[in-house]
């Protein structure tokens, strides 16, 4: 699972995307969202929100997540946010999360986050 937020201006309008992939690489769906006016952060956190939904509507169990957004995966691996304005979504992720099997939350670079990317990018640009 791939996810991705971001912002026009920040805050401003935002919009948050998700790819569910195969084991091997291959699309399975792709949503992805609006999300009104908001800082690049609070899109991050709804684009894994956004994936966790997704991942539960096919099936999708164990997942992995990945995220762009250290901030924002590392704020799901421990007890606590690190911006308290993002607690709500943090336990949204949490309790969302508590639905699959296992989840593991993975970082990773933003050039290999294209397909979400590419799908916040429309939303926000076009």
């Amino acid at each position: 699972m791939l996810c991705d937020g971001g912002s026009r201006g920040n805050p401003g309008p935002a919009a948050a995307a998700a790819v569910l992939l195969a084991p091997g690489g291959t699309v399975v769906a792709r949503r992805a969202s609006r999300i009104g006016r908001a800082t690049a952060a609070e899109a991050e956190y709804r684009a894994i929100l956004l994936g966790l939904e997704l991942a539960a509507s096919h099936g999708a169990d164990p997942l992995e997540l990945c995220s762009d957004s250290q901030l924002a995966i590392e704020a799901v691996r421990r007890t606590g946010p690190a911006d308290p304005g993002l607690a709500a979504l943090v336990r949204e992720i949490r309790t969302a999360s508590n639905s699959f099997t296992s989840v593991s939350w993975r970082w990773h670079p933003a050039r290999e986050n294209e397909l979400a990317d590419a799908l916040v990018r429309e939303l926000l640009w076009h």
